[in-house]
């Protein structure tokens, strides 16, 4: 039996779907992108759907200041990276983590990031997804024609 790993089955996930998508292939790649980046597992996060169009990233930064974090969004990914903190003491034990991070995550197109905050070593970005009337599902009606109707008679 063949053991398959997470990377390994978003790899063919990704393959699969470019079988039934048009127009996707943008998105697959940013998927695709994030999927490979290293993320370590540090910091810590909790990511939480708020209301059916807000969300919410907590992520705890003990020890990180706002100046030493970065939130930078290019096209659909949103990064957040924070400096590695030199200091010149002298530690008999080093129990908080502050070493340089960066984690990347997706967003939807119409997710917009609408807030942030720096409070007590918890960082929180707040989100909003505000779909264009436009691209909300629609009825398409179906139109009778009398050619059609004669056609089958």
């Amino acid at each position: 039996m063949r053991t398959i790993n997470l990377a390994d089955y978003m790899a063919d996930m990704l393959i699969d779907l470019n079988k039934f998508s048009v127009g996707l292939e943008p998105s697959f790649k940013t998927l695709d992108y994030v999927r490979q980046s290293s993320n370590s597992g540090f910091p810590p996060y909790d990511l939480i759907h708020t209301s059916d169009r807000e969300y919410r990233l907590t992520m705890a930064v003990a020890g990180y200041s706002s100046e030493d974090i970065d939130i930078t969004q290019q096209a659909e990914v949103l990064t957040i990276e924070g400096r590695g903190l030199s200091t010149q003491e002298i530690y008999l034990h080093q129990g908080i983590a502050k070493r340089a991070f960066r984690r990347s995550f997706v967003l939807n197109r119409w997710v917009r990031v609408c807030g942030t905050s720096l409070q007590n070593g918890i960082l929180t970005v707040d989100f909003i997804q505000e779909v264009p009337e436009a691209h909300k599902p629609r009825r398409i009606p179906v139109n009778f024609t009398e050619t059609a109707a004669i056609a089958q008679n």
